[in-house]
């Protein structure tokens, strides 16, 4: 289209090579502006937006590490206020049963949790470094380890 506006209104001939001399570069300027925008701003990915999200990668991280003790008390909360954010958005409480059973569900927030540790530069299948992520969660008072002891 800009080649031919270009010899219709300017008189010029605009050849492939050219044309691929300034539409490449500006395409991947356009594409990198695009992801970034995409990534960063209109569809970002944050665990801690995924509410019951930190009391989920705790669970995991006691059930494969023998020197971990989970904080019920505080699981407990977390569930309960989790329940009652759900009630106020109008869900029944079967619709709530239905989505804490799902194993599509278990499967998609587990996926997410993964994620979301990787980023934090732990191998999630690697249980040593599970161990060693939810230790240093408590030493540094973080939002995994707050589920710990």
């Amino acid at each position: 289209i800009v080649a031919g506006y270009a010899a219709d209104e300017l008189g010029r001939d605009i050849g492939f090579l050219e044309w691929m001399m300034i539409g490449a570069p500006l395409a991947l300027v356009f594409i990198l502006v695009a992801w970034v925008l995409m990534t960063r701003f209109l569809y970002s990915f944050s665990l801690a937006e995924i509410p019951g999200g930190r009391a989920m990668i705790a669970d995991e991280i006691r059930k494969n590490c023998d020197d971990l003790q989970p904080r019920m008390v505080r699981a407990y909360r977390q569930i309960k206020a989790l329940e009652k954010r759900a009630k106020a958005l109008g869900y029944s409480e079967t619709e709530i049963d239905d989505y804490v059973k799902s194993d599509k569900e278990k499967k998609r927030m587990r996926g997410k949790a993964e994620i979301w540790l990787t980023t934090q530069g732990v191998n999630p299948k690697d249980t040593s470094a599970l161990c060693k992520f939810g230790r240093d969660d408590i030493s540094r008072g973080g939002p995994v380890g707050y589920f710990l002891r």
